[in-house]
């Protein structure tokens, strides 16, 4: 870790652009973001941001904080130790539930990247033919406890299906053997030859990863908090667009290699091409679709809530104008397209 630290450090050094001494330009202000570490090419988007000069354009001096294990970033977030993270939509609720001063401002995807993964030569292809089988499931995965809403839609009830809890690797190997027949996964993160069965194609329309800004970072810094998130969702826009240029970008920080910030963006298209965000912009964030990933809190995870679902996020710090989705084919979720291991 302590090599990649270095590397990340000596990265955002060499990428600040250095001003001539008459320069009486305002410094940069800082600004942290927290992302779930280890260092991995879904970061890239991020990494590209600070190699482009996109974050000090825009008068930011963004530094990525990658705190060990799911969920850690969100718990930077709730201490206070960064501005902003990314998390799922139903961590962030839940701890805001639990007393977190914090606030949704964007989606970052408009679909849910959960899936269900089988092998090719016993595919599930259909949410009812996972009726009587064995599923891996993370035992600290937020999917785990979306995994019977996303059952219900189906018609099946949560014991209809007998859930494995194993690590990540214990999946790989599980369904490799044959031990169970299908894991639970993102679209972004399984490999080529396997059959995936996308949730949000069967009906489930909760929000999956979002961006969370500490209240007090909103209240005082609210022309920092635009900044950011437009530099971030142009990025992302960039990426998609261009995903082997921002690729090599990302590459230069030294903590990911091109071949794999590659092929995460382009498995993670597909939950960017959406009607909503051709029309809406990136990051936008729908009232009812909320509403329902809010309830998703308090019946399935069990969490006491006492707030709206309008209280717990907000659309105004999105850029003016949106940052729209530039859609030239429709892109979809196929074995050939989601190349990557966790």
């Amino acid at each position: 870790m302590l090599h990649r630290a270095i590397a990340l450090l000596a990265f955002i050094a060499g990428s600040a652009p250095i001003a001539p001494a008459a320069d009486v330009a305002s410094p940069l202000v800082p600004f942290v973001l927290a992302l779930d570490g280890p260092v991995a090419a879904a970061h890239a988007p991020y990494l590209h941001a600070i190699a482009s000069g996109a974050f000090s354009t825009a008068g930011l001096a963004v530094s990525i904080q990658y705190p060990e294990g799911r969920g850690a970033a969100l718990g930077v977030l709730v201490s206070g130790g960064a501005d902003a993270c990314i998390a799922d939509a139903v961590s962030i609720l839940a701890a805001r539930a639990g007393g977190a001063k914090i606030t949704i401002v964007a989606s970052i995807g408009d679909l849910h990247p959960a899936c269900v993964v089988s092998r090719a030569e016993s595919a599930i292809t259909t949410p009812v033919s996972l009726a009587g089988r064995r599923v891996a499931v993370g035992p600290l995965d937020a999917d785990r406890l979306l995994f019977p809403l996303f059952l219900a839609g189906a018609g099946l009830r949560a014991d209809d299906v007998t859930t494995v809890p194993l690590d990540d690797a214990g999946r790989e190997a599980a369904l490799a053997a044959g031990t169970v027949d299908a894991v639970l996964d993102r679209l972004e993160s399984v490999r080529p030859g396997i059959a995936i069965l996308p949730w949000a194609e069967h009906g489930f329309t909760l929000y999956g990863p979002c961006l969370a800004v500490r209240d007090e970072t909103l209240r005082t810094r609210p022309t920092m908090v635009r900044a950011f998130l437009k530099q971030t969702l142009t990025t992302w826009e960039a990426c998609l667009q261009e995903p082997a240029a921002a690729a090599r970008s990302a590459a230069a920080s030294g903590l990911v290699t091109p071949e794999a910030a590659e092929a995460w963006l382009a498995a993670a298209r597909y939950r960017f091409d959406t009607e909503t965000y051709r029309k809406k912009g990136l990051g936008w964030i729908d009232r009812s679709r909320m509403a329902a990933t809010l309830e998703a809190v308090r019946g399935t995870v069990g969490q006491p809530v006492t707030f709206a679902a309008a209280d717990a996020f907000s659309t105004a710090y999105l850029p003016v104008p949106a940052v729209l989705r530039k859609i030239d084919e429709p892109a979809a979720p196929t074995t050939g397209t989601t190349p990557l291991l966790r």
